[in-house]
């Protein structure tokens, strides 16, 4: 179920996030609302374009996916899998 989260000021300002493409960084504020407690969520890209951007017929399932790897990258998100299933983990 999603979950309603804050966007901290300092977010705006954190480099790491800065260099990456401005629609990353809505969709890593759109994984707070479906990660669980724990910061867990499901790594399956069509699900999640289909959750977080309904109406924006130009995003296609690989452009999510390209996303997550540059969130991946700067160190905002960790994958993993458990039990034949992949998830993402937002460490902070």
């Amino acid at each position: 179920m999603p979950r309603i989260r804050t966007i901290k000021p300092q977010f705006w300002f954190d480099e790491d996030l800065g260099s990456i493409a401005r629609e990353a960084r809505l969709l890593y504020i759109g994984l707070w609302n479906l990660s669980d407690d724990q910061g867990v969520f499901e790594w399956r890209p069509q699900q999640i374009k289909a959750q977080l951007f309904p109406y924006d017929a130009d995003i296609q399932n690989g452009t999510i996916d390209g996303w997550l790897g540059d969130l991946t990258k700067v160190g905002n998100l960790v994958r993993f899998s458990h039990n034949g299933k992949n998830y993402g983990y937002i460490p902070t």
